[in-house]
């Protein structure tokens, strides 16, 4: 089984480890953001990133993920562009997917493999 170290912290991480019948090894890693400063998305901020055996795939800012600025949930000081993460959901083809739902209600369908968004709709 693979190891890996990351140089950043988070409050919060998916993980998912597959075991191939060859022998062959993947661990994927999800890091959720922090409710960050502020009241508006920036590219400057981080929504979610997505990793393969230690390496990164795909990141997004919160502005990637909201589309806008303002498509945010806050509190007096700090936002979030997520309502829920619900995390991996193995499909009925075999592959998994990275699941979260954006404030405004729109789920969104990550590759685990890819870290690229496969589809978001309300």
């Amino acid at each position: 089984v693979p190891t890996a170290t990351y140089n950043w912290y988070s409050l919060r991480i998916h993980l998912s480890c597959n075991i191939w019948r060859n022998g062959r090894s993947e661990t994927t890693v999800v890091r959720v953001g922090p409710w960050n400063d502020g009241h508006r998305a920036n590219k400057n901020d981080l929504a979610i990133a997505f990793y393969l055996n230690g390496k990164l795939l795909k990141k997004y800012s919160t502005l990637d993920i909201s589309g806008k600025p303002t498509n945010v949930s806050g509190s007096v000081s700090h936002y979030t562009v997520f309502s829920s993460i619900d995390g991996f959901q193995r499909q009925g083809n075999g592959r998994l997917d990275f699941i979260a739902t954006r404030v405004d209600g729109v789920q969104m369908r990550f590759s685990s493999d890819t870290g690229q968004i496969i589809r978001a709709e309300p």
